[in-house]
């Protein structure tokens, strides 16, 4: 039941998973933080933009998911 984060990472890798972010910053890059990442947590991946990467999840054409203004 206590499986850390880390060892949930090491595991899903092993598996053949590919973990990516999607959370890149300035800050990230900055302080040397997605370089532990990437060193340290087997992320493998970084995306800046969230919606184009649940798009292929909806269910709803992007087209009439995105809001009219």
């Amino acid at each position: 039941m206590g499986t850390d984060t880390s060892t949930a990472l090491a595991e899903l890798s092993a598996a053949g998973v590919s973990i990516w972010l999607d959370d890149i910053s300035r800050d990230r890059l900055n302080t040397g933080n997605l370089a532990d990442l990437v060193a340290n947590k087997h992320v493998v991946g970084v995306t800046s933009n969230r919606r184009s990467s649940r798009r292929p999840w909806r269910r709803a054409p992007p087209t009439t998911a995105r809001s009219r203004t």
